[in-house]
């Protein structure tokens, strides 16, 4: 059997035809005289209606206008309840003062049964808007408290300050008593809360638990799905949290394939989480992890970026100390070298002090080739269109006369590092001159997925990262310091390098390369 719909009248005076009427239509009316009485009587959904004369005590005991402080009392404590003002005082003034007012109508009484007849029509008027004034305030008060919790999450930076200030905005609702974030340890069957808003005492009076059997909390972060709980289907789930609080809607915090735990928000409200509601929190939930995720990742990168420019001043310091401490001694020895030879005409001494200079050289070559790379690995990348053309001619410059010959064959522009790729062409003509003499011919051209370099060096292994790639580039550790080189700047590119043998040629291929 439905429920009856109820009416609060407020009227002080003795007897009533106006209840009586009402009572007629199948209504429940309850009666009290003043707004000390409504302070007791009314709640949220208690009443369908409320109905007041307009001089009636109000909570000071006085009954000018008192009907406006009965208002007052029932906006407090329900927002959506029609409020119906049915006074045998009629001036300018009250009607000003209705029309200010959230007031659902005011009804003239005359003493006359039409009188009362009107009031019994605007009452059941009331009562049948009353649902869907109900969804439209619980629809505006969703919207803003969500308005709110997206507002939080642009402004908080990290995953600790989004969880604080979406329950500090959830709890300080009207909707609902406590708002929490959980973290569900599902290897050890722990509920642990990370975040805490609407409870006494904070996380601390709330505590880490262990899971029970068929804990919404649990469920919802392993099953992916919003769980619905009342207080007597799993207690545990409301201990310490919200002693009012009737019902519980746990949402998992999920982005694609990373768990950041459960939303949980507690309520008294037995008419809270239907569809609508529902929909609009699984989609903030939804807004929460990808706003977690985010600042999770910028975490990330911040930390990768310290550690990198930790590496890249540990990189520019061995280059400064390499630079610095084997140079010296070097150009010492050197000099002390070129003395000798200047006072020694002994032919077989000459051979060996020639040797020495060799080494020496090759040793000054190492230590640029060194500082090369460490200052190679700690330079930041920055990419631009860049002329191939150009970069190629340009390389051929800063390699040690006698320089090789370069024919260029393409115009392409691609989106590289220009200072790596000068460095990388530098090195292979270097590498070239070195195995095979001053004359080698050497080709830049274009194909397909990036472009290529031809050389008649001795060929190489095809595969780069094989062990017999850099022993077959003989003992000097200047060549295979050089081509590491090659290789650093290939991968910074994410770019792809085949070496391939041709008749007495090798052909470095670089794949992968972004045309302009």
């Amino acid at each position: 059997m439905a429920t009856r719909p109820s009416v609060l009248f407020v009227d002080d005076r003795d007897g009533s035809d106006a209840v009586e009427r009402l009572q007629s239509t199948d209504l429940t009316v309850d009666r009290v005289p003043d707004a000390e009485a409504v302070t007791d009587r009314i709640g949220h959904g208690t009443y369908d209606c409320v109905v007041s004369r307009l001089e009636v005590p109000d909570r000071r005991g006085l009954t000018y206008l008192g009907a406006f402080d009965v208002h007052q009392v029932v906006r407090s404590v329900d927002a959506d309840v029609p409020f119906v003002l049915f006074t045998d005082v009629e001036n300018y003034d009250v009607i000003r003062r209705v029309s200010e007012r959230d007031i659902f109508a005011f009804v003239p009484d005359r003493g006359d049964e039409d009188s009362r007849d009107r009031l019994a029509t605007v009452v059941d008027r009331a009562i049948g808007h009353l649902p869907a004034r109900r969804r439209a305030s619980q629809q505006t008060a969703i919207n803003r408290t969500i308005r709110r919790v997206n507002e939080a999450l642009v402004r908080a930076p990290t995953r600790e300050q989004i969880e604080q200030a979406v329950v500090t905005v959830l709890a300080e609702s009207t909707r609902f008593n406590a708002a929490l974030v959980f973290e569900v340890d599902e290897a050890n069957a722990l509920v642990v809360p990370r975040a805490v808003g609407g409870v006494d005492g904070g996380q601390s009076a709330v505590g880490t638990r262990t899971a029970r059997e068929a804990d919404p909390l649990v469920t919802a972060i392993t099953e992916d799905r919003t769980v619905i709980a009342r207080r007597d289907e799993a207690p545990g789930a409301f201990d310490g949290i919200c002693e009012r609080a009737r019902l519980l809607c746990a949402m998992p915090l999920i982005y694609e394939t990373d768990r950041f735990g459960v939303l949980a928000v507690y309520t008294d409200r037995a008419d809270a989480f239907r569809t609508d509601e529902r929909r609009a929190f699984e989609e903030l939930a939804r807004n929460v992890a990808l706003a977690i995720d985010a600042a999770e990742t910028r975490h990330a990168l911040r930390e990768r970026t310290q550690a990198l420019g930790r590496q890249n001043d540990r990189l520019e310091e061995f280059a400064t100390v390499i630079s610095h401490e084997l140079r010296h001694p070097l150009q010492v020895a050197m000099g002390r070298l070129e003395i000798v030879a200047d006072a020694v005409d002994d032919p077989s001494v000459s051979d060996e002090i020639r040797t020495i200079e060799r080494n020496h050289a090759q040793i000054a070559s190492l230590i640029e080739d060194l500082v090369a790379l460490a200052r190679e690995n700690a330079r930041e990348q920055t990419r631009e269109p860049t002329s191939l053309e150009a970069i190629a001619r340009e390389a051929r410059e800063y390699v040690d006369p006698p320089r090789p010959d370069v024919v260029v064959n393409t115009t392409a522009v691609v989106r590289v590092d220009p200072h790596r790729l000068r460095h990388l062409f530098e090195m292979l003509y270097r590498q070239s001159v070195e195995r095979a003499g001053p004359d080698v011919d050497i080709e830049v051209r274009s194909i397909d997925e990036g472009f290529e370099l031809v050389t008649d060096a001795d060929a190489l292994p095809p595969d780069p990262d094989s062990e017999r790639f850099e022993a077959d580039l003989g003992n000097s550790t200047e060549s295979r310091l050089s081509m590491r080189l090659v290789t650093n700047i290939v991968e910074s590119h994410g770019w792809t390098l085949t070496t391939e043998p041709i008749d007495g040629q090798v052909r470095y291929a670089f794949e992968g390369v972004e045309f302009m």
